[in-house]
């Protein structure tokens, strides 16, 4: 039975062709390569960094939003790109929407659409004329007490409001009033489902009311102000994101 044979040494001593005794492995860098490297390595991400800097919009958009809309939403769209300008989210409680913009205290705005305040601006001071982008209806509803016999509708009519004391909106901004007033006891009060939840108390209830216009929703700024920041503020409000192409 033959045996096979053992390889032994290559002449000289050295040993056989093959893998190295140091497994296949390079040689492994010196301290100073390393530092070398690393110092390269950091460097390339500064730039990167001082770039991404660099081609980012300096600027900040100043978007106002009125008490039932919730722009969050498209502060995270905004910001899913870093190279955006910042955006700052301005609340108008009781300001009027318009005015603000027209005093240069936003540069958008969400706002109630009026077709007779939006085009021309008229009841502006100063006067301006304004682009305006409809976005979205809100149902109105009947806000009463919750002692109230029209409580118990599944919905409300101009009928159904014949014996009632309405209270109708004196100025911007007094609904939170009106829900206390009708949450004592007292007559009901007509506004969009959003203003209704917004300003919700245990004390009230409300019922859609079917005989009403819904409100609508739009983003304004003054036209001679229109630029690519608005622009694109306006595309990202409609659904593009910084994935989407132009």
């Amino acid at each position: 039975m033959s045996s096979r044979a053992k390889r032994g040494p290559a002449r000289g001593g050295r040993p056989a062709a093959g893998r190295s005794r140091t497994g296949g492995r390079g040689k492994k860098p010196s301290a100073q390569e390393q530092r070398r490297t690393g110092r390269q390595r950091t460097s390339g991400d500064g730039h990167e960094a001082a770039d991404r800097q660099a081609a980012k919009d300096e600027r900040t958009l100043r978007v106002g939003f009125i008490p039932g809309v919730e722009p969050d939403r498209f502060g995270r769209r905004w910001r899913q790109s870093p190279l955006r300008a910042d955006l700052e989210l301005v609340p108008l409680v009781e300001r009027d929407p318009l005015q603000a913009l027209a005093a240069g205290e936003v540069d958008m705005v969400f706002a109630r659409f009026d077709p007779a305040q939006v085009i021309g601006g008229s009841h502006l001071d100063p006067p301006i004329d304004l682009h305006a982008v409809p976005l979205w209806q809100e149902v109105p509803v009947a806000v009463m007490s919750r002692d109230n016999e029209l409580s118990i509708l599944d919905e409300v009519s101009d009928a159904d409001l014949e014996d009632e004391h309405v209270f109708d909106q004196q100025r911007p901004g007094d609904e939170k009033e009106r829900v206390l007033i009708v949450g004592a006891g007292i007559g009901c009060t007509i506004m969009p489902m959003s203003l209704a939840r917004f300003h919700h108390r245990r004390t009230v209830v409300h019922r859609p009311y079917v005989d009403g216009e819904p409100t609508q929703i739009a983003l304004c700024w003054p036209t001679d102000a229109d630029d690519d920041l608005r622009q694109e503020f306006v595309a990202v409000v409609r659904g593009r994101t910084s994935r989407s192409s132009r």
